[in-house]
């Protein structure tokens, strides 16, 4: 891996934001977890972890007691996933096939995996599956072991011949386990998939395809990422209309429009920052009294709030960052700021590198929850939206999302 300016790698930054997020976001929040609530069905039908011979689903992968369900074709709508499922499919399909593809681990599938049939059975299986490859196997990883597979897939994923629908997507297993990554997407890793454009098909734009488009370098990687990510808020609220962008479908507040509106001020907020360094910005002006009241009010969608127009804000901060970025220091000292109680207290200072980083981070969790309310809202998942918008063919397991009165 070629050491940036500073002597640092691509590798330390990224491992280190994979794993505070595990020890802080990921795994902390299934630290109890019971067995009632391990196995529980929001809905009926909602596929799980099962006793051997109590599954229904077309196909039950496992080697064990326990199964997981599948289906092929991906049933129509797409059904909802439990904790148990989620959980097998970070240990199978997201870690497990990634410590093999790219750390040189033991093989895993859908197939022979020993499902635990329990919250601490399950809770051991990931603690171990992360523990292998990720951070130790990754901090030793070359260039070469590292990216020898290409992008990995688990074995298995076309089990008997035939296409599973259990993926991975974009974005995985930094936060909480979200639709984006479980079967709820509906799709599958096969290599028989629908066309889903390679990188030298890709191109810089407002629409992003399936993938990130080639890089250059780190400061364009930077960039693309950024782009991607952002890009996806699009995809969420794809066909939707101004009533919808407004919904909180979930047991929370989070809507559309309101998760599009606090990306694009938080995106403004980083790269005013970044714009600054190596002094701070330019101080906010208002009492702290007023500053504590606004705190979380762009979350909130206002009667003046269009689609078109949260869009459009999003789409300049984007060209606002890419400016921005083009031209600065990535080595740049920030100032950590001091006027929020998450920030830490014995850091000076970030690089401009790591605030990019942070950005895309906090994007792509903000991106998992839009998954979540866009399907709650209508059922529609990211791959069928990005189809919609992209115009790729139907397939017999992918079709394009449409709005209901022309599906």
């Amino acid at each position: 891996m070629t050491p940036n300016p500073a002597g640092t790698t691509w590798r330390d930054p990224l491992l280190e934001q994979l794993d505070w997020h595990w020890s802080n976001q990921l795994r902390p929040r299934l630290d109890g977890l019971t067995d009632a609530e391990y196995l529980w069905e929001p809905t009926p039908g909602a596929w799980n972890i099962h006793a051997r011979g109590v599954g229904t689903t077309e196909f039950q992968g496992g080697s064990g007691d326990f199964t997981v369900d599948f289906a092929h074709p991906a049933p129509t709508p797409a059904p909802v996933t439990t904790i148990a499922w989620r959980l097998a499919h970070l240990v199978v399909g997201v870690f497990g096939a990634r410590v093999h593809g790219h750390f040189g681990g033991p093989e895993v599938d859908y197939v022979s995996f020993d499902y635990a049939g329990t919250a601490a059975g399950a809770l051991k299986q990931l603690d171990d599956m992360y523990a292998a490859g990720w951070p130790g196997c990754a901090r030793g990883a070359t260039t070469t072991s590292s990216s020898r597979a290409g992008r990995p897939r688990a074995r298995g994923t076309r089990p008997r011949g035939q296409a599973s629908s259990c993926t991975s997507t974009a974005r995985r297993s930094t936060t909480a386990p979200r639709s984006r990554c479980s079967a709820t997407s509906g799709r599958t890793a096969t290599t028989d998939r629908a066309h889903i454009p390679k990188p030298h098909e890709q191109t810089r734009g407002d629409h992003m395809p399936g993938s990130v488009r080639p890089v250059a370098d780190e400061r364009d990687g930077l960039i693309a990422y950024l782009d991607q990510q952002r890009d996806a808020f699009a995809s969420a609220a794809y066909g939707l209309t101004e009533e919808q962008i407004r919904v909180a479908p979930t047991a929370g507040t989070l809507t559309i429009g309101g998760l599009i509106k606090h990306v694009t001020n938080c995106e403004r907020g980083w790269v005013d920052r970044i714009a600054a360094a190596p002094e701070p910005p330019a101080p906010d002006s208002r009492p702290a009294a007023e500053r504590q009241a606004a705190y979380g009010s762009d979350f909130v969608v206002t009667e003046g709030d269009t689609l078109e127009s949260l869009l459009a804000q999003l789409r300049a901060g984007g060209e606002r960052t890419r400016q921005v970025l083009a031209h600065a220091d990535l080595d740049a000292p920030v100032p950590v700021p001091r006027d929020a109680p998450w920030f830490p207290k014995d850091i000076e200072a970030w690089s401009v590198r790591w605030v990019v980083l942070h950005l895309i981070e906090e994007l792509a969790r903000h991106a998992g929850h839009a998954d979540i309310v866009r399907e709650s809202i209508d059922g529609a998942t990211m791959y069928e939206l990005v189809a919609g918008r992209e115009g790729w063919p139907e397939t017999a397991w992918l079709k394009p999302w449409r709005p209901a009165a022309s599906a």
